[in-house]
């Protein structure tokens, strides 16, 4: 039972991992970021659109206003021209000449949308008070321009009218020309700017570029009296943005003046919905290109987090073992970054974690085993001790007995009291052998010479049957270690005899010797083709007087011997076997200056160990 205690740890599974870390974080953020962005773009994209379409509404704007200045100053240049025509003429000639002037430059007036009234006396009937007080100025010889509010066959107009006086004879008449604010004139202006235009007077839309009559009504609906009061009190010209059928518009209103008074309003609409929709495409398309670099980045940081996690998911995975006591594995280490440095400090921190606890249980099993074999010596030391004075005197006397007694009969029983005495005597030799092991002198020894010595000592007995076989596989590049041959070689022959009682019916005994790796020492394998041993008898099988042989042919002190004299040499010897397929003993012996610990991990953790 393994005394260490056991560590649970939490599975990896309930960890939270580096990319849940730094992957999920990283995805926020950047969503975030470009959340922030698109806003920002929005935003910016929004001024930009604004900025540029007020700029350019409010240029069209100047350009109504100076359009309108000049055809107002070009109306005044026809009416002076009327007028001084229509004044030089001769009297009696003056109305033939007057229609003749006009109707040659009917095309000229009709081309620039501006009107001669030929009978302008008649207005002075007019129920229209500001017409009345214009013809009236003309009557009375002064000139006079004025913005000329009226409702004709059912529908509003606003004229800009013009009187200049001129003398026929003693008389004094006038001219009255001017033109209309109607749809002609301002889709004749649009077509300069490529805005609609709309005129404004006591709420209501007297004309506009507008290509239907609905435009008409929904501009008016946008028009309120704070507005008006603000363009004709205040004489200012207003920027807004307007909604009409769910599309974006900006517009501008402005004063109409005349003679420095602000007689009506007009106003330009110019659709900024292509802008919008542009700037709808530009930030789509950034959100959609964003979020293409996001998941190719998102893709390059889990690739590059898996690449850094993995060998940290194997360390701990590999810790958890640890902790649970199983130091066998490592970590592959495949590149040559600070991370393959980490593993590769870790791969020898666990080596030496091994190292240090094979080095422990040597020394715990050493120190178990020293205290059997202390208890031991002292029992083996009293008990043979108080056997062999006894043992002396009964085989000396039966030797006596034997060689005086004359009857075959007689002389057959006490030949065998003398074999059961000898083996007494031999056990008990055996028995102070292990427990007051004498002093061995130690020499550069030959292990492969110590092999061959052994098995010459006992191969006859082998070959005795046919069916045994001698296979020898000893290296010629092992070198010498340091030893006492002659209990060298009782470890071998005590391992030879062990293997040819495990074969009773014949088999296969291999001996083989090889360098150990880093060249510490020597390894010999001695194996047999006899049944095993029983797994439950692989750990106790170096154990003093443990033995599965029958009781006449065994005594179990035969390992216990083998290990005892392998472990003074500083070696170390465990088998490995399974039932059915024989067992083989595996003995490690160092060179001078080496340990066999340092190779502690050649050995099998399953395997029976004796070290």
């Amino acid at each position: 039972m393994d005394p260490r205690p056991r560590v649970r740890y939490r599975p990896l599974s309930e960890r939270q991992t580096i990319q849940s870390k730094i992957l999920l974080p990283f995805i926020l953020f950047s969503f975030l970021a470009i959340v922030v962005v698109v806003l920002l773009v929005a935003k910016i994209l929004s001024q930009q659109i604004d900025t540029s379409t007020s700029k350019e509404i409010l240029a069209y704007q100047q350009t109504i206003d100076a359009l309108l200045k000049e055809k107002q100053q070009q109306t005044v240049q026809y009416a002076n021209l009327f007028a001084q025509y229509a004044g030089s003429a001769p009297g009696q000639e003056t109305s033939v000449l007057y229609r003749t002037m006009d109707i040659s430059h009917m095309d000229l007036l009709m081309n620039e949308n501006v009107r001669i009234d030929i009978e302008p006396r008649r207005f002075l009937q007019s129920d229209n008070k500001t017409l009345r007080e214009l013809v009236s100025r003309g009557m009375r010889g002064e000139h006079g321009t004025d913005l000329i509010y009226q409702v004709v066959d059912g529908r509003p107009r606003l004229d800009f009218d013009v009187v200049v006086p001129f003398q026929r004879g003693k008389h004094t008449d006038f001219v009255l020309l001017g033109f209309s604010f109607d749809h002609r004139l301002l889709r004749g202006l649009k077509a300069k700017i490529n805005s609609d235009l709309f005129v404004l007077q006591n709420d209501q839309v007297i004309a506009s570029s507008f290509q239907g009559p609905s435009w008409d009504d929904k501009i008016k609906a946008k028009v309120t009296p704070a507005l008006l009061r603000r363009i004709l009190g205040g004489g200012e010209s207003i920027l807004e943005k307007v909604y009409l059928d769910d599309k974006e518009y900006k517009a501008v209103f402005a004063p109409l003046r005349v003679n420095g008074t602000n007689k009506a309003a007009y106003g330009l609409i110019m659709s900024t919905n292509d802008l919008v929709q542009a700037k709808r495409r530009v930030l789509a398309n950034y959100v959609a290109v964003s979020m293409v670099i996001l998941v190719v980045l998102t893709l390059i940081n889990f690739v590059i987090i898996s690449a850094i996690s993995r060998p940290l998911k194997e360390m701990a995975s590999l810790a958890d073992l640890v902790a649970q006591g199983d130091l066998t594995h490592r970590i592959q280490v495949d590149s040559k970054d600070e991370l393959a440095t980490l593993v590769t400090s870790f791969n020898n921190m666990v080596a030496a974690l091994r190292k240090q606890r094979d080095e422990l249980d040597f020394t715990i099993k050493q120190l178990i085993h020293q205290e059997k074999l202390a208890s031991l010596g002292e029992l083996a030391a009293g008990v043979a001790h108080e056997v062999g004075n006894p043992l002396s005197i009964i085989v000396g006397y039966s030797k006596w007995l034997y060689k005086r007694c004359q009857y075959d009969e007689q002389r057959e029983p006490l030949k065998q009291v003398i074999d059961a005495a000898q083996r007494i005597d031999e056990l008990n030799k055996r028995l102070l052998m292990y427990s007051r092991p004498g002093p061995q002198q130690q020499k550069s020894v030959d292990l492969n010479r110590v092999i061959e010595d052994a098995l010459g000592m006992v191969e006859h007995q082998f070959k005795e049957e046919k069916e045994y076989r001698v296979v020898r596989r000893l290296s010629p590049t092992t070198g010498p270690i340091m030893g006492n041959p002659d209990r060298l070689q009782q470890v071998f022959i005590n391992l030879f005899n062990n293997a040819r009682q495990a074969m009773p019916a014949g088999g296969r005994l291999t001996v083989s010797s090889e360098e150990l790796k880093g060249g510490r020492g020597v390894l010999v394998k001695v194996a047999d083709t006899g049944g095993g041993i029983d797994p439950q008898h692989l750990s106790r099988v170096f154990d003093p007087f443990f033995t599965t042989k029958a009781p006449d042919k065994g005594t179990g002190l035969g390992l216990s011997i083998t290990h005892r004299i392998t472990t003074d040499h500083g070696g170390r010897i465990w088998v490995e076997s399974r039932l059915g397929a024989g067992a083989t003993f595996f003995l490690e012996f160092p060179y001078p200056g080496h340990s066999v610990a340092e190779e502690a991990d050649q050995a099998p953790r399953d395997a029976g160990h004796a070290t």
